[in-house]
């Protein structure tokens, strides 16, 4: 289950800084307070998973960051844990926040180390850079960031791994590999997508006496949760045509498996019907495998005429980079039927470059969506939101931009998916999340868009279930569809 029991809003690195100031003003109370605070909810953190600590290597740059840090070596301390302290500044360097927090220091029983390379501590404290990375963390930031990583000893970040841009989770050299990130009044956009959620480990938040009302006027973005209550129930006369009819095009030669994960996962999301449009060598296996599907040869003259009976096309799973698949896809664009195009089809999409309706559902990974654009896939990294939003307004498409934290947007708003596991990274599993998405489309219990979001959150949480049962490395896409039952109905 997830750690989050109501809607929870994601925030840029300059909005968080703008609520720290708000909350300042409106609780009338002084930066070093909420320091304090933070340092506190650390340290707890700290004893709680690591309760047989002795000593600690604390890393300090020059910020507020750095005052957290050195508040929590204080707390340290007081316990009676050996402090080994790591600074990347002298008190001259320091903010005036960071100079009284370091002050409450006991100077005189502190291991302060002049190099990185004697790191030595039980637990390493990150409170190098914080919120506030420009760019990349290079230098001797680079290097502690380095030497931090290298050694077997577990991390606990504060507010964010250092190297990691709050606003857009990317890294640019190499940020902090966190063990867990303790983050401060309010979540940031950067812990939770691309590869700040890789670098953020376990994430604990504590509001320092915030409250959440003063948030809200903050537009954030959305972190997304599945609940099965997001599925309506089904209307006890309905039959198999209002369930609705699905339309999947692919399966060049050597690859019917795609179509076939798709179609099942359709069926299995709901779907009423599936005719799959394929190569006539692979119509026997299909039927084999899947009964309840029905099959055609991919005749586009046959389609064009047919067409008009699906409720929804997805196109692209199998289909391929010759003359074969490029025809079925140009032909589809011609047709006034929502589409959902995945794998080879966003390949034709990007080469052919012609822009689609607003009824047209997308999901690239990042090596997808970087095509999509005319870009390298590092840009993509950079700024996952922006090139969501850019893929949204060149093709007129809604869609997901997959990976750690998948990006899902539409016309109307961005959110991040909170599910999902590394244990995804095989083959089929994005044939699978297209038949969810279109098997959700044709049953049409919810708008467009919304049927995007909750096939993109169902996907996830039913690989992570399948996950807890058979373990990340071992997770096949034809798991996940297995899953799909038992996350609907809520046996999480």
């Amino acid at each position: 289950m997830s750690m989050f029991n109501k809607k929870v809003s994601l925030y840029t690195a300059e909005q968080s800084r703008a609520i720290d100031e708000l909350a300042l003003e409106r609780l009338n109370v002084s930066s070093n307070v909420l320091m304090q605070r933070a340092a506190q909810f650390s340290f707890d953190v700290a004893l709680k998973y690591w309760p047989n600590m002795n000593s600690v290597s604390v890393f300090a740059g020059k910020g507020n960051n750095a005052g957290d840090a050195f508040l929590f070596a204080r707390l340290a301390q007081d316990y009676g844990i050996r402090v080994q302290l790591f600074m990347m500044t002298d008190l001259s360097g320091l903010n005036e926040e960071a100079k009284l927090a370091y002050k409450k220091i006991d100077l005189s029983s502190v291991q302060k180390e002049l190099s990185f390379s004697d790191i030595s501590g039980d637990l390493i404290i990150d409170g190098l850079i914080g919120t506030g990375l420009r760019g990349a963390a290079d230098g001797p930031y680079d290097e502690a960031i380095r030497l931090m990583n290298e050694t077997n000893i577990p991390i606990l970040s504060l507010d964010i791994p250092s190297g990691v841009n709050a606003s857009t989770g990317a890294v640019v050299n190499d940020a902090v590999m966190a063990d867990i990130t303790t983050t401060f009044i309010s979540h940031k956009i950067g812990l939770y997508v691309g590869k700040g959620r890789v670098h953020s480990g376990d994430i604990k938040m504590d509001s320092l006496g915030v409250p959440n009302a003063l948030l809200s006027s903050f537009p954030g973005i959305e972190l997304s949760l599945f609940e099965p209550a997001q599925l309506p129930p089904m209307a006890i006369d309905s039959y198999k045509n209002r369930q609705g009819h699905l339309l999947i095009i692919g399966g060049d030669e050597g690859m019917p498996g795609s179509i076939l994960m798709a179609a099942e996962a359709a069926l299995r999301s709901g779907a009423g019907l599936v005719t799959v449009a394929t190569r006539a060598e692979h119509m026997s296996l299909l039927v084999s495998r899947i009964p309840e599907v029905m099959v055609a040869e991919a005749d586009i003259e046959d389609l064009s005429k047919s067409y008009s009976k699906y409720d929804a096309i997805l196109i692209g799973p199998g289909l391929g980079r010759n003359r074969w698949g490029k025809t079925l896809y140009e032909a589809c664009l011609s047709w006034d039927v929502p589409l959902v195009v995945d794998a080879d089809g966003l390949f034709w999409m990007a080469k052919e470059g012609r822009p689609v309706s607003d009824t047209v559902i997308v999901s690239p990974h990042v090596g997808e969506a970087a095509r999509l654009l005319g870009v390298d896939s590092s840009l993509i990294e950079q700024d996952r939101i922006k090139s969501a939003k850019e893929i949204r307004d060149r093709f007129g498409a809604i869609g997901v931009v997959k990976g750690p934290g998948s990006v899902v947007f539409d016309h109307k708003k961005i959110s991040i998916c909170e599910h999902g596991n590394p244990g995804m990274a095989t083959a089929g599993m994005g044939d699978v999340l297209s038949g969810v998405i279109a098997g959700f489309v044709v049953q049409k219990f919810a708008d467009f868009e919304a049927c995007l979001e909750i096939a993109v959150l169902l996907h996830s949480a039913a690989a992570d279930e399948a996950a807890k049962d058979l373990g990340q490395r071992s997770l096949m896409a034809t798991d996940v569809i297995r899953f799909l039952p038992r996350v609907m109905q809520g046996e999480r």
